[in-house]
């Protein structure tokens, strides 16, 4: 069984899409860019002086109707989507309100699912909890749930000192080589987006005081990690590694 992590997992508002058949969400969007296509090429030949532009109203009020119909179209998916969440076809996990330090990532009871979903923020609130940074996953087995919150949980939060920002960025290649065994050949910023990552799942609380440090500096503290040699005679100058 393929290892599910919760960036594998699709926020609620993407969760019910996918249940859109794909045939039907495709017409729409393509119905709806030929609709607005149509519209732009006859405003930009009005000619301001000559008409009052009334002329593409009933194109404008298509469009309307269009629009409608998709978003009408796709309630049913949110609304389904719902349904399955409740009925434990699908799974969800995220952080509950309000969040601690050291809190980690629940998972959600069915129950809970029976009140108001946030979509644009992937939010919930019912049954007197709130949750947020949900991802949900679809139930394929009894087991699914338990491997998705094993995974979902790995690396935990540490719960000892505060560690250096060297040590840190030491600590996050080390955990990333051992699962991505991570290629030397990686630049500079693929390799601190790697690590910034892993840091603000790991350290939740030291995210944004990592998130600030540059690439080239954290490149310098995993240096020997990599098997480089230290530059001992680089210049804060020097442009290229």
């Amino acid at each position: 069984m393929k290892n599910d992590t919760y960036e594998d997992g699709m926020t609620p508002l993407e969760a019910a899409f996918s249940l859109m058949p794909k045939e039907i969400y495709q017409d729409f969007e393509d119905e709806i860019k030929r609709r607005k296509d149509s519209i732009n090429e006859k405003m930009s030949g009005i000619d301001p002086s000559k008409s009052s532009g009334l002329d593409i109203f009933p194109d404008l009020m298509k469009l309307f109707v269009d629009n409608r119909r998709v978003c009408n179209q796709r309630i049913i998916f949110l609304r389904e989507l719902q349904q399955k969440l409740k009925a434990g076809e699908w799974v969800g996990y995220g952080f509950k309100e309000p969040r601690q330090e050291h809190d980690k990532r629940r998972k959600i009871p069915r129950d809970i699912w029976g009140g108001k979903i946030a979509w644009d923020i992937s939010g919930l609130e019912g049954a007197g909890e709130k949750y947020k940074q949900i991802r949900v996953f679809q139930s394929h087995s009894p087991s699914k749930g338990k491997d998705v919150a094993k995974c979902l949980f790995v690396p935990k939060p540490k719960e000892r000192g505060r560690p250096s920002m060297r040590d840190l960025s030491r600590e996050a290649y080390q955990a990333c080589k051992q699962v991505h065994d991570l290629p030397i050949a990686l630049t500079r910023e693929q390799e601190g987006k790697v690590l910034k990552e892993w840091v603000s799942k790991t350290y939740p609380w030291l995210a944004d005081e990592y998130a600030r440090i540059q690439d080239k500096s954290i490149r310098r503290h995993v240096e020997d990690l990599r098997g480089e040699t230290p530059d001992k005679n680089r210049t804060k100058t020097k442009l290229f590694d």
